[in-house]
């Protein structure tokens, strides 16, 4: 019974000079909201986009909506340049 207490309290630790877990969200938005987003963080004046458009779609994979615009602000703001680039960056 040892063994298995040592499995569960070694589980949740990081190793000296390991990385800790890090956060992760997925986010299904259409193709139309992600340009406008682009858009916008390049400095282009948009109108806010209309959540009743039919192929509108900002949400997490169980289906919770999100606020596109807060999104793309929380993709800059926890940018890592060390980090892989999930895709390229906007070019404006």
């Amino acid at each position: 019974m040892d063994a298995l207490a040592a499995v569960f309290d070694k589980a949740p630790s990081t190793p000296p000079g390991g990385t800790g877990p890090k956060f992760m969200l997925n986010v299904v938005m259409d193709w139309h909201t992600y340009q406008r987003e682009l858009a916008r963080l390049c400095g282009v004046d948009i109108t806010p986009d209309d959540a009743n458009r039919p192929d509108f779609e900002c949400r997490t994979l169980d289906g919770t909506p999100l606020n596109p615009t807060e999104v793309s602000n929380r993709q800059i703001d926890h940018y890592d340049p060390m980090e892989p680039k999930p895709t390229p960056e906007p070019t404006c």
